[in-house]
């Protein structure tokens, strides 16, 4: 312990650390404004000041470990590899403290309208992000001046780090390339402020990478400078075990498709349509059904076919209150079920399944938590559904903690009932608002007054671009939707920025 202490008041007690210091202050009175709209905002801004902190480590990192001439250091640690641990440690311990800074500003000036649940989260992930980010430059720094004994140390440790920035500000095109950014993903991608930070797969994966890369440079140095067979062979192992972790990691990242939903149920005339819905549906940080559709058969039928996504695991299938065998693949639910004319067609299917899924460069399209949900059924398969854009009746049992918005009408809590084409569900960081009869649900980024202000023009501009029905252009000019709510799709399914689903119009999330 007094060797750490000792390093972090090397690291404190020099006029390096004051002009970073000033730096780190001078930001954030620059970018605190931000939080008014999100902390999410706020963070994204946040990483020049991150870079600026880093430097000053790779610097004082640089510095210790290639201090020997001093006779203090000497007498407190002979180990190069204990020291630079030991080094580390104390690092550590001055980044958490000025983390301390902006973590203040988030809590007393963030916008009033996030709830404590969401600001807490994004607090954790932006000391999260801050405390790897400046490992990993605290490992480059003290890593290469262990490797290279030279001045020349400082070059190559900037080039690596650089190499991280960079990378950062270059828009991802692959997992691997994603997991490259020590910062926020929301420096390339807008913050996704209805959800703020999810933390899912792809999220553990991200911050995995970054530990197993600071793995792999300490076991890299153990096994250069170890003088004994065992801390060589310790570091040769960890190396090699950090370095194929690494390359397998990114395959298992959860990318979804441009569009979640099955091209097709397998037939031009689906001999049979959904005339009813009622579904039990509980939301957590999993999302777990039971759908029970009622059927019209109008042709004989040999097979039922039913779309629904395969995050989903089913549990059970029932016709007319008997289980029957099925397959599920490629986002088609499949019944050897055969009915004639008239005959009665009742399914229920049972499942379960963790909705988070993204998109090739990280953003996040569908998910489900315990706060935070995005179930644009008119774009995802999240209930067995066909092809068909006639209209149902739905009952909808919902049970969840958090408030919810749907295209569906509530007769009483955690009931919703209404005749639509698809179910659309929705919950995070919204306000509601009313305007000229007209409900409005929209981030809590975004001011009324100034949604408002822009949404006429909007719409205009939408009906001139977008391909509409007659239908949906008659409701958008003639302004007959009861409630506008703002939604995210994958934008590259469908160039449209509108859909309407009955009395409803859904806007795609675009801040």
């Amino acid at each position: 312990m007094p060797t750490i202490l000792f390093y972090v008041k090397v690291a404190t007690k020099n006029a390096l650390f004051v002009l970073t210091m000033l730096f780190v202050l001078f930001f954030t009175y620059n970018v605190y404004p931000s939080l008014q709209t999100a902390v999410n905002t706020f963070v994204s801004f946040y990483v020049f000041s991150m870079i600026g902190f880093h430097l000053f480590l790779i610097t004082i990192a640089t510095y210790v470990m290639q201090r020997n001439e001093s006779d203090v250091l000497r007498y407190l640690e002979r180990n190069p590899v204990k020291k630079q641990f030991q080094f580390l440690t104390a690092s550590m311990i001055v980044s958490l403290a000025v983390a301390l800074v902006p973590v203040t500003l988030m809590v007393l000036l963030t916008n009033e309208l996030t709830s404590s649940a969401f600001l807490w989260k994004e607090i954790a992930h932006f000391v999260i992000i801050w405390l790897l980010s400046s490992l990993l430059a605290a490992v480059i720094g003290s890593s290469v001046s262990m490797l290279v004994k030279s001045k020349f140390a400082y070059v190559v440790s900037l080039v690596i780090y650089g190499l991280f920035v960079w990378m950062s500000f270059q828009l991802p095109t692959t997992p691997l390339h994603r997991y490259m950014n020590p910062f926020d993903n929301n420096m390339y991608l807008r913050p996704n402020h209805l959800s703020g930070v999810l933390w899912n797969v792809d999220y553990v994966f991200d911050k995995i990478f970054l530990l197993l890369i600071v793995v792999l440079l300490l076991s890299f140095v153990a096994f250069s400078v170890s003088v004994s067979s065992k801390g060589k062979w310790t570091g040769l192992v960890t190396f090699v075990v950090a370095l194929v972790s690494l390359w397998l990691l990114p395959s298992f990242s959860p990318i979804a498709p441009v569009s979640s939903k099955a091209d097709s149920t397998g037939a031009d005339h689906v001999p049979y349509s959904i005339e009813t819905y009622e579904m039990d549906v509980t939301l957590t940080n999993t999302l777990r059904n039971t759908a029970t559709l009622t059927f019209h058969v109008t042709e004989p039928t040999e097979a039922v076919r039913l779309r629904l996504d395969d995050v989903f695991s089913i549990e059970e299938v029932e016709v007319n209150g008997e289980k029957v065998s099925f397959t599920h693949e490629d986002g088609i639910l499949d019944l050897a079920v055969k009915r004639d004319v008239g005959e009665p067609l009742v399914v229920t299917v049972q499942y379960e399944g963790v909705v988070e899924l993204i998109d090739s460069i990280g953003f996040s399209t569908y998910y489900v938590t315990k706060r935070a949900i995005n179930l644009p059924g008119v774009y995802f398969d999240w209930y067995p559904t066909v092809e068909s854009n006639d209209p149902i009746h739905f009952e909808v049992d919902v049970h969840s903690s958090a408030p919810l918005y749907s295209n569906l009408d509530s007769s009483e809590p955690g009931h919703w009932s209404g005749v639509a084409t698809s179910v659309n569900v929705f919950a995070g960081q919204y306000e509601s608002f009313h305007s000229d009869g007209v409900t409005f649900i929209i981030p809590t980024s975004v001011r009324p007054d100034a949604f408002i202000a822009r949404f006429q023009s909007f719409v205009d501009e939408t009906i001139k671009k977008g391909r509409f029905t007659e239908r949906e252009r008659s409701i958008l000019e003639e302004k007959t939707y009861e409630r506008v709510i703002v939604a995210i799709w994958p934008f590259q399914a469908n160039e449209h920025l509108i859909e309407i689903v009955g009395d409803t119009m859904f806007v795609y999330y675009d801040e």
